[in-house]
């Protein structure tokens, strides 16, 4: 992750050094007006005979002023252009970090840990970034230039002016560090909230289907009530810190009135002078006040880049690999398989799979049936020489041009907020209509979509709620027509689609996608009964093979499933 950042430093360095030149001078600027003005005073008594002096004081004094408001207008303008343009490279380069993460690295990941990645943990080093840049030149600008100044007055009057001022850098130092213990802890508050938030959106249907309202509204309650204390913490103590800068600076002052007055009746400054001094020390309340959100904000950023270097640390797929035209062969030869747990998951799998054919794949929950899809998508790591692609290793394969011959219709059928037309070319605008449309008959979704009153371009909702099982499930079927990749796998893809409409789709595959190699992994012997191959898995092991006819005169468990589906649809 540091080497993220010294990155986009190097990338910003032009508008960094010009920003903080700009700062620079700025900073310089806003101080010599007081200055000016004390002059002014001081001239003020004999007006007439310093008439001349006085304008050139006022001249001066109006012409930095006026250059002040202007080179502020510009450096306003380009501090908020750099700071926003690091925030969207960061977020940018996460995100693309996170679209190459190993499954493995996402099932650690909550999602919503991943949402705070992109979103509070970037804007925490935007504004560690943005007060290290801005706060901290000005701390150190301003603090030099005042402290200057101000002994050039009177450096006793200096000293007791800044000896309350040290001990409440201290009293500063030590809340802060209270603050960033709290800030943690609201921290950990907000993420669990979030990802509650996020898994009670996703699973609303099923919570209202079991009355699940009240549950989620005390659970709910409970994580917004920590979250709430855990903030007014940490607003309480920013709070003591706030009291404790204003507590200072009207010890400050007074200690300003009553040892600088006396220095004025004897003479030891001008009044005007005594004017500046105290308008000094108004300005001493800026570096008070940036200084704390100084360490706020670093130690903010401090967290984050930690934060993140734990997801830097989740591995990443590698694209390296031949790349090479696929026409569908299959092979995997002894294949065995543990997941993260390091449970068994496949066992000794044999499989051979000809360009243009399909396999069937069914079995019990839990067999394994998934998984072989998961690792011929390259999503799972395997050891060499297990499994083929047109007879090479699927590890020498470059992962990009695997998955671009692969069309993998998933059992979620995850849809988009969008329109039915995206949700099937999947946001690529090199699919004509007329092809969607195409795709869209041989998913048996025609009528569905000419009932609709946009059709194609008809807005279905977050993750297609207006649609129901089967419209979804065959939305994503329309994708694979529509793509017509050489290999193709359907998992459990037409569950939620009743029998009539099914048998179609299927004889549509059948047709349309002959030449293609297909996989279809199901728990229903009619979705797989005219595969070219058959095989039945049982706790990560095929039992038995063949094409149906065997298998149903054969003991087994496919005839097992045969024989309850029959009495299913009979009864």
């Amino acid at each position: 992750m540091k080497k993220v950042i010294i990155d986009l430093l190097k990338k910003f360095k032009l508008h960094i050094i010009g920003i903080s030149i700009l700062l620079i001078i700025i900073n310089i600027s806003r101080l010599f007006p007081a200055k000016i003005l004390g002059k002014i005073i001081d001239l003020y008594p004999n007006a007439k005979d310093n008439m001349q002096a006085i304008i050139k004081y006022f001249l001066l004094f109006a012409g930095i002023v006026l250059a002040d408001v202007v080179l502020r207008m510009f450096w306003s303008y380009f501090r908020k252009k750099l700071f926003f343009s690091f925030e969207k490279n960061l977020k940018d380069r996460i995100f693309s970090r996170f679209l190459k993460l190993k499954t493995i690295g996402l099932q650690k990941t909550k999602n919503g840990e991943l949402m705070s990645y992109l979103t509070k943990y970037t804007i925490d080093i935007r504004k560690g970034f943005t007060s290290f840049i801005c706060d901290f030149i000005r701390v150190i600008i301003v603090l030099f230039i005042l402290s200057t100044l101000m002994i050039q007055i009177s450096i006793k009057l200096t000293i007791l002016v800044f000896i309350p001022m040290i001990i409440d850098s201290i009293i500063i130092i030590i809340l802060k560090e209270i603050i960033k213990n709290k800030q943690e802890k609201a921290q950990k508050a907000y993420t669990k909230l979030s990802e509650f938030v996020q898994e009670s959106t996703d699973s609303i249907r099923i919570t209202k289907a079991f009355n699940g309202e009240e549950i989620n509204i005390k659970t709910f309650k409970e994580k917004s009530k920590k979250l709430k204390k855990a903030n007014i913490d940490v607003s309480v103590y920013s709070a003591l810190l706030y009291i404790s800068i204003f507590t200072c600076f009207g010890i400050c002052y007074g200690i300003s009135a009553i040892y600088g007055t006396k220095l004025v009746v004897a003479n030891s400054v001008t009044v005007g002078e005594f004017i500046v001094f105290n308008s000094f020390i108004n300005e001493m309340f800026w570096p008070l006040i940036w200084f704390p959100r100084l360490i706020t904000n670093m130690k903010n950023a401090q967290v984050a880049v930690l934060k993140l270097d734990e997801f830097y640390k989740l591995p990443t797929e590698s694209l390296s690999g031949t790349r090479q035209t696929i026409n569908g062969d299959i092979k995997i030869e002894n294949l065995n398989f543990k997941h993260i747990d390091n449970k068994e998951a496949l066992k000794n799998i044999n499989i051979r799979l000809k360009q243009g054919q399909t396999l069937g794949i069914i079995g019990t929950i839990g067999s394994g049936k998934t998984t072989i899809a998961n690792i011929l998508l390259k999503l799972y790591d395997i050891d060499n020489n297990q499994v083929f692609v047109d007879g090479k290793d699927i590890n020498q394969i470059n992962t990009y041009e695997l998955r671009d011959s692969f069309c993998y219709i998933t059992q979620e059928s995850f849809l988009f907020s969008d329109t039915i037309k995206n949700n099937i070319t999947l946001f690529n605008d090199k699919f004509t209509d007329e092809q969607i449309l195409e795709s869209v008959k041989y998913a048996c979704l025609e009528e569905d979509v000419n009932n609709m009153e946009n059709g194609i371009e008809t807005i279905i909702g977050e993750k297609g709620i207006t649609l129901s099982g089967g419209q979804r499930q065959r939305v994503a079927i329309a994708r694979a027509f529509l793509y017509n990749q050489n290999l193709i796998i359907f998992d459990d893809s037409f569950s939620a689609i009743d029998n009539k409409t099914e048998k179609i789709i299927l004889n549509n595959i059948k047709e349309v996608l002959k030449d293609k190699t297909c996989i279809i992994i199901s728990n229903r012997i009619s979705d797989v009964n005219f595969a070219d191959n058959i095989i039945v898995l049982d706790e990560g092991q095929i039992v038995q093979e063949g094409k149906h006819e065997e298998l149903i005169t054969q003991d087994g468990l496919y005839r097992h499933f045969y024989n309850q589906q029959s009495l299913m649809n009979v009864s």
